[in-house]
């Protein structure tokens, strides 16, 4: 399990770095290891489930604390990784304004024009 948590939260990690830096392709280059994170976190799920069905030995103190530890530094970036993703958003929202007043001019509600873009974005989960 906690091998399971310990890689989820490498790869969330490289995610932050990656957002950190300028070029999109750094990004890019995250997203197999996040769809690595995903199925490691259902597999912690299943097997944390799992723990709850059947007898095991109970885990040791230390290996309990070290667990919470680990879930908390997950959790610790997954917020971390949020901020840098919103505040991107939010960059980008301003320049598609900027971009859109400088091509399209103005509506006559006073907001720039919208920011019209050749290509399609498609995300599936």
């Amino acid at each position: 399990m906690l091998t399971h948590l310990q890689r989820a939260r490498e790869n969330v990690d490289a995610l932050r770095i990656a957002l950190q830096s300028p070029a999109p392709e750094d990004v890019q280059d995250c997203l197999p290891t996040l769809e690595e994170t995903v199925a490691s976190l259902q597999e912690l799920v299943r097997d944390l489930q799992g723990q709850g069905e059947r007898q095991v030995k109970a885990p040791q103190v230390e290996e309990q604390a070290y667990f919470t530890l680990q879930l908390h530094a997950l959790n610790s970036s997954l917020e971390v990784a949020q901020h840098l993703v919103m505040h991107g958003q939010t960059f980008c929202d301003g320049w598609a304004r900027v971009l859109g007043s400088a091509t399209g001019g103005y509506q006559p509600s006073g907001d720039p024009a919208p920011l019209s873009a050749p290509g399609t974005l498609s995300i599936k989960g």
